[in-house]
């Protein structure tokens, strides 16, 4: 009979190493053409909408819309280019979570974004079997780039950040690393990782949503951010680094400039967890609910 921590462990192995799935409405036809390379490529944009708060008689409904990129490649592409998808279907895209930072020509600060390396798209209609029962859905596994920082909420409840390196190769190029933050709002997840080894290094999985959010910065820019809302992380059973072989995004995607551990073992050095209270209400949550 397997005793907890076996049990712990093998749940955290079925954890794929890096997918993510959406379902929502196109934001308008596919946009295809020929990269320098040679290679053909589909961008799109899928949009999700969710209901907040309940109106009030004579109001009407509010909504949050998220909204997720997805690139797809070669062979992808043709599909993509084929099947005529047309604003407002309703699409799903699963494949590679890529996560990155751009900085936008003479404004101050990062910006955060997030693409789906599509290696399945499909019409959802009468007769079609989703891939994903989740509309948001994200699997990733990787290293704690700093202890877990556990915070108390004005309303008392205690929540958890983290931030995980995923690291991938890309073709014949030197190793890639992806920086992601998560959150975890679930009372239970959050205890378990109180009580935890989770540590700076530490190899974990976790399972969540994406959420795509979008503020106005000190200076009234635009400022655009993401990060995977968690409820599910696991502490692997070693502290090896995780490499995602398979994962090829093309360069051409986007410009990634965020800024690399400078020293691998300095990057996994221990400090001690951190528990601290915010002055500031919390930033409200935007993403599609699980």
């Amino acid at each position: 009979m397997e005793n907890t921590t076996e049990k712990q462990v093998k749940k955290a192995a079925e954890v794929k190493i890096n997918y993510q799935a959406v379902k929502g409405n196109l934001t308008s036809e596919p946009e295809v053409k020929v990269l320098d390379s040679g290679m053909k490529v589909a961008n799109f944009s899928i949009k999700q909408s969710f209901p907040i708060g309940t109106p009030k008689e004579g109001q009407k409904q509010e909504y949050v819309n998220n909204y997720h990129h997805v690139v797809a490649f070669g062979d992808q592409a043709d599909l993509v280019e084929k099947a005529g998808y047309k604003k407002g279907d309703f699409i799903e895209a699963e494949g590679k979570a890529s996560f990155f930072s751009y900085q936008k020509e003479g404004v101050e600060g990062m910006n955060y974004g997030n693409k789906i390396i599509a290696n399945n798209i499909q019409k959802l209609e009468a007769g079609v079997k989703p891939f994903q029962k989740h509309n948001n859905y994200i699997e990733l596994k990787g290293n704690l780039t700093k202890d877990p920082e556990i915070k108390v909420l004005p309303s008392g409840q205690e929540i958890a950040n983290i931030s995980v390196a995923h690291n991938y190769k890309v073709k014949d190029k030197e190793d890639q690393v992806m920086f992601v933050n998560a959150t975890i709002f679930n009372e239970k997840t959050v205890d378990a990782i109180k009580k935890s080894t989770m540590e700076k290094g530490s190899t974990i999985s976790l399972k969540g949503s994406v959420e795509p959010s979008t503020y106005i910065d000190k200076n009234q820019n635009n400022r655009y951010s993401v990060s995977i809302n968690s409820n599910f992380v696991q502490l692997n059973k070693s502290k090896e680094v995780v490499i995602d072989h398979q994962n090829t995004p093309t360069p051409e995607i986007v410009k990634e400039i965020g800024k690399k551990p400078a020293n691998k073992k300095e990057a996994l050095a221990k400090t001690k967890v951190k528990k601290d209270v915010p002055k500031k209400d919390a930033k409200k949550r935007k993403g599609v609910r699980m």
